[in-house]
This record gives structure tokens, C-alpha cells and sequence, in this order.
């Protein structure tokens, strides 16, 4: 027979599952596509003894009792650090640019502070478990009205509808449970008699009210992330790509940055290899932008399907890439983010580059802070300096690489610490990968490109995409010397 579990153990159990899930989620993090990963963590343990909460983040745990509503858990976030030190009132929290800023996550760093209590149960009690897609919207004394309603699968639906209603500007998760000390089956301590769990993404009433034409908006899929959605153009009678930020008081500053930094930069160029902008307004609240939708997938989600391509179509989509930064490149600037994930294909198969997000201008003697993502980007941009057109074109070497073989040209190590690091580390000093001894059927010609746009040097690199596009349709061989001049960082031949 299993003993029932000690308030002591039910905090042990709970504080090894919590640094389980953050050793998990941090381990994750350490990808360099998932760099920054977080997430919050409200879960409760139910026994004959009470009820325990595990809390990290700024999801919460309530108790209804008597028809007053108690907070069980802290919001780990800077607005309620300024508000317990007498820095903020409550009222002015509501509405801080700094309220959704996270002070605590799962998988932040590799430990964890997690919050354990434990309280006792009575009769009639309620326990609400919500995400702030709920308490952020509606305020304590109407999630409190809500759960004086008698049954708990209404309680949660209004629960819902309420927080959509007021803006619903983030997934709304709600798990409520209610107790009864009638205990009839003796299979459930306090014989709860209701468990009802509903989570909803967010409404986009309020975004779409103001965004005028575009109505339906659907996350895209795996990147909702990435704040775009799918929706609809009235006016063209149309689908179009919806890129924008549902949280209008936005999350970071960078959110902010990035948006009407793309507006600025693609707003300039017209390009049958580029998606196409078809509207913005970096005024609005939240700031938008409206880009035509491609329905043919990424060039990362083909080479997954059907692996390293065959020499014609490597060669169409690197001329049809180059066509598109070049276009790019004549209105003084750079992409900075080129990679697979980045060229999408429209319903004919024609390559498209997007995401302008991080593109910057070509000022010469400008530095910037390192953009773009780490499996991809050149020397220069690790080390924040200069960069021009060969930074491109180092990148490109990848893509043709990524192609050729179905893998990036640097990898992280196995037992690297810091997989970032790692390769961060290959870049800057390893030799350059042999795409042949990873497939044989790579031609000549393609080899001896991808070797020599992947060049430590910059001076060493194609100068131009002129000149890789011609040394692509010729077919020239790269002898051992030439090899080691072009990979090795510090050989002067």
C-alpha cells in the first residue's frame, strides 16, 4: 500500500522536478538556434496534508476560499520587486513599459531559485493555476466575481472569454480545481470533483481592430515565436504574412527596433527574389508589417526533406539568391542575417530572401554589435567589425556548403560546454570543411567555391558576387596549396 506523501517530501519532489526542467530547458538553451530560452513554471502537488506550489516566473496559484480570493505564489518580475520595495504602487504597475520584464525563469541559468509553500485545504476551496495571459488582462476582483459561479467548467470558459475580451495580447492558460471534504470513493484525497484545464491563443481582436483590412490572423505555424501570423488582406482579397508584435507594450526593445528597422530597410527595394512589402505602419500600436505570403517553404525545410540537392538546383538558387542581394547591396546595405531558414520559395519554386530585421547600412567605417545567427555568420561580424559585401559572400559559402552537404559548415563539438562557443571558435580557427569528403558527387566547381568564399581572410574570399557567380558556372579545380591559403586563418603564401 502507498503511504500518502509528507509535506516534506512533496517539497522534494517538487524542487527536483524543478531543477530537472530547468537543467533541461537550459541545456536546450545552449544551442545557438535557441539562445535565451526561458520559460515560466507554476505546478501544484495535491495530498491529503494540503496542497504544495512550486513557482518560478510570473504565472500564478490563487485560492478561492469563502468567496475571497488569496494569491499563493510572487510574481518574479522587475514591477513587483518595485512594488514590494515601495517604488511603484500597484496602479502604476498596471500599465509600467517594464511589467512583463521576468526577473526568474526555468532554464535562464543553469540553477534555479524556485518558490515552494505549502497550505492546508478546506472544504469548497478552489485552486486557480493561470498563465499571465489571464492575470495580466483582467484584474483580481473579476477573476474573483468569475469564480463564485458554481460549476468549474463555466468558471474556466469565463475565465477565458474574459481575459480575450479585454485585449487577450498573450496565450491564456487557466487549470482550475475544487474541493469537497465529502470523500465518497476514498480514491482521491478531499475527493476534488472537478479538474478543468483550458488554454487558448490570444485574441487578436483588439490587433485586428487595429489593423484595419487584415482580419483573421492565425499563428504561422512554428514560429509563432517570431510574433507572424498568417491573415487576411481585404483589399487584395488575399492571403498576406502579418509580422508584428501582440504584445503592444512589447516585450524588449530590440522587438521594437527590429520591426521598424525592416520597415526602413525593405521598404526600399522592389526585387522578384525578395519578398515583397506590401504594407507597414511603424506608428501604429503595435508597429506591423505586411509581407507577401510564400507558400513553398524554406530552403532549411528542403534540404530536411530531400536532403543535399543536385548540382543544377544549387546552382539556380545561389544565382537566384545572388540576384536578390545584389539588389540588396545597391541600396547600401546588407542583409546580415542570411541562412536557410531566411529563403523561402514561392507556389513556382522561385527563392525569396526575407527578414530584414537585422539588416543594416554599408556604412564603411561603421562597426556593429554581431547580428545574425552563429551557425552562419562570418569572422567580422563575431568580432563586431567592419564589415562589407565579402561578409556576404562568406556566408553564401555556407549556404552552398548547407546545400551541398545538409549540414553547416561548423558544428559544435559533443562535449563542448558552450556549444555557441564551440563554434564560434570553428569559424574564427578551424581549417574550412571539405564539402567532397562529406558528399562525392559535389562537382568541381562547387567545391572550389565553397572553399573560397568560406576563407578566414576577407582579402582571400570572392571579392564580389560577379566574380563567385562566374567562377560557379565555370568549372575550376582547387589544388592542396590554393586550399590551405584560402582555410588557414594565419598562412601567408
Amino acid at each position: 500500500m502507498v503511504k500518502p506523501l509528507t509535506t516534506r517530501s512533496t517539497k522534494e519532489i517538487l524542487k527536483t522536478a524543478f531543477d530537472l526542467a530547468n537543467q533541461s530547458v537550459f541545456s536546450e538553451s545552449q544551442k545557438p538556434e535557441l539562445s535565451g530560452m526561458g520559460t515560466t513554471l507554476t505546478t501544484a502537488i495535491i495530498t491529503s496534508h494540503g496542497v504544495t506550489i512550486g513557482h518560478v516566473g510570473d504565472s500564478r496559484a490563487y485560492l478561492f476560499r469563502n468567496s475571497k480570493l488569496y494569491q499563493l505564489t510572487n510574481d518574479h518580475t522587475w514591477v513587483a520587486d518595485q512594488i514590494q520595495n515601495g517604488k511603484l504602487s500597484k496602479n502604476e504597475a498596471q500599465n509600467h513599459p517594464k511589467k512583463n520584464m521576468i526577473t526568474r525563469a526555468i532554464g535562464i541559468k543553469n540553477h534555479v531559485e524556485t518558490d515552494i509553500s505549502s497550505f492546508s485545504l478546506e472544504d469548497n476551496d478552489s485552486l486557480l493555476i493561470c498563465s499571465d495571459g489571464l492575470h495580466g488582462q483582467i484584474q483580481d476582483m473579476q477573476i474573483k466575481n468569475i469564480l463564485n459561479k458554481k460549476d468549474p467548467e463555466i468558471i474556466v470558459d469565463s475565465l477565458v472569454k474574459s481575459a480575450n475580451k479585454s485585449g487577450g495580447i498573450d496565450n491564456v492558460t487557466v487549470l482550475t480545481v475544487n474541493f469537497s471534504a465529502q470523500n465518497t470513493d476514498k480514491k482521491t484525497p478531499y475527493g476534488f470533483f472537478s479538474l478543468f484545464s483550458k488554454e487558448e491563443e490570444p485574441s487578436l481582436k483588439k490587433t485586428i481592430d487595429r489593423l484595419g483590412v487584415y482580419t483573421d490572423l492565425e499563428p504561422l505555424g512554428k514560429i509563432r515565436s517570431r510574433n507572424i501570423y498568417k491573415a487576411w488582406d481585404h483589399n487584395l482579397k488575399k492571403q498576406v504574412i502579418i509580422k508584428t508584435n501582440l504584445n503592444t507594450e512589447l516585450k524588449t526593445f530590440n522587438e521594437e527596433f527590429n520591426i521598424k528597422n525592416e520597415a526602413k530597410c525593405h521598404s526600399n527595394i522592389t526585387h522578384s527574389n525578395v519578398v515583397n512589402l506590401i504594407n507597414y505602419n511603424i506608428d501604429n500600436k503595435p508597429p506591423y508589417l505586411v509581407l507577401e505570403y510564400l507558400t513553398g517553404g524554406s530552403l532549411k525545410e528542403k534540404i530536411e526533406e530531400k536532403g543535399p540537392l543536385k548540382t543544377p538546383e544549387i546552382e539556380f538558387i545561389m544565382k537566384e539568391i545572388i540576384s536578390g542581394l545584389n539588389a540588396i547591396h545597391k541600396k547600401n546595405m546588407f542583409h546580415c542575417d542570411l541562412k536557410p531558414e531566411n529563403i523561402l520559395f514561392d507556389h513556382q519554386g522561385t527563392p525569396k530572401l526575407i527578414d530584414f530585421s537585422l539588416s543594416r547600412d554599408s556604412n564603411p567605417n561603421k562597426n556593429i554589435p554581431r547580428t545574425g545567427s552563429v551557425l552562419w555568420v562570418s569572422q567580422e561580424q563575431w568580432r563586431g567589425d567592419v564589415i562589407d559585401i565579402r561578409s556576404e559572400i562568406y556566408t553564401l559559402g555556407g549556404l552552398m556548403y548547407f546545400m551541398s552537404t545538409g549540414l553547416p559548415p561548423y558544428l559544435p563539438d559533443a562535449t563542448a560546454e558552450n556549444e555557441k562557443d564551440s563554434v564560434r571558435e570553428k569559424h574564427l580557427h578551424s581549417l574550412i570543411p571539405n564539402a567532397t569528403s562529406k558528399n562525392k558527387l559535389i562537382p568541381k566547381n562547387i567545391s572550389y567555391c565553397i572553399a573560397k568564399c568560406l576563407a578566414k581572410i576577407p582579402e582571400r574570399r570572392f571579392q564580389n558576387t560577379k566574380s563567385l557567380m562566374e567562377n560557379l558556372e565555370n568549372h575550376e579545380n582547387i589544388n592542396s596549396e590554393t586550399w590551405k591559403y584560402l582555410s588557414h586563418p594565419n598562412l601567408l603564401i
